[in-house]
């Protein structure tokens, strides 16, 4: 078996969800999340432990283990500008990600719940970022 990929991909009211071996995709998911459920939190950051455990949840039905995973990868968030790319989560990245530094988007939980569901068992997190700041340096 070659690399066991979770991508999270959240949004504001869904968080969709994909698995990987290789390039292949298995399965996906979109886990919808009321607008009644929604109006509980009084921001982003409270929805973490309610995104997470759904998440864990749908992996579980797909009969698949944190443990099994080699990598997980998330949608960038709002973050500095960077060139488009991968990118090794960081404790920077989840400061600014979560303390909505660059704004509040629910993309910016893709990285933070990465790291809650990746954490426990060394599985490296990333974020694919597929932002061109190339085009609009050229402005300049």
């Amino acid at each position: 078996m070659g690399f066991r990929i979770l991508v999270i991909n959240p949004g504001s009211v869904s968080t969709k969800i994909a698995y990987f071996e290789d390039e292949r995709k298995v399965w996906e998911e979109k886990l919808h999340h009321p607008i009644e459920e929604l109006r509980k939190y009084s921001n982003l950051t409270e929805q973490l432990p309610m995104r997470k455990e759904i998440i864990i949840e749908s992996m579980h039905r797909h009969g698949l283990r944190e443990v099994e995973l080699s990598a997980i990868a998330a949608r960038g968030g709002l973050l500095k500008p960077l060139m488009s790319g991968v990118y090794r989560v960081n404790r920077r990245m989840l400061d600014d990600l979560s303390s909505m530094k660059y704004g509040a988007h629910a993309s910016n939980l893709g990285a933070i719940l990465g790291v809650e569901i990746g954490q426990p068992y060394d599985i490296p997190v990333y974020i694919v970022d597929r932002w061109n700041i190339s085009r609009y340096t050229q402005r300049w």
